[in-house]
């Protein structure tokens, strides 16, 4: 991929990139890790073979660079207050943290590649194709490994 169309399709993603690193980290350090990875990613974009798997490719550093640099100590990762915000008149932070314990429990029954599938679709929000390309299965098995995650995760509650 050239440098250009690399730059123009960064700055098209940036905006999903910002909520993808916030999950992680504190809000203060969210530059710090776009940085790093924009530099890592612009010094091997020549390495990027299809221009469909930018995003997935793009997102796969950011998040490793974040981990990397929470693992050497630079940043820290979120605290798990800063995960829950109080509106009036919804749950407290408390009945949200109930909730988390038992979602995180269910998870843990369903397996580490049905749990990656969801985490994949759900919370980074990528498409079936994406997610195919990132795990390297067909889109079918995508839909079938889906389908059998939120049935289970039904099948727990």
């Amino acid at each position: 991929m050239e440098q250009m169309t690399m730059l123009k399709r960064y700055e098209e993603l940036l905006p999903q990139l910002r909520r993808r690193v916030y999950a992680i980290v504190r809000y203060a350090d969210i530059d710090d890790v776009l940085q790093n990875a924009f530099m890592r990613a612009w010094r091997y974009c020549g390495s990027l073979q299809d221009e469909r798997c930018f995003n997935v490719w793009m997102t796969k550093i950011v998040v490793n660079e974040a981990i990397s640099l929470m693992r050497k100590g630079y940043i820290r990762h979120k605290a798990p207050m800063e995960h829950m915000e109080l509106h009036a008149g919804e749950n407290s932070w408390e009945d949200s943290l109930l909730e988390m314990t038992i979602l995180y429990s269910m998870l843990e029954q369903i397996g580490p590649e049905m749990k990656n599938v969801l985490r994949l679709r759900y919370l980074e929000g990528l498409k079936l194709k994406d997610i195919a390309l990132a795990i390297q299965r067909p889109e079918g098995t995508v839909k079938s490994m889906l389908f059998n995650a939120r049935r289970r995760l039904r099948s727990a509650a």
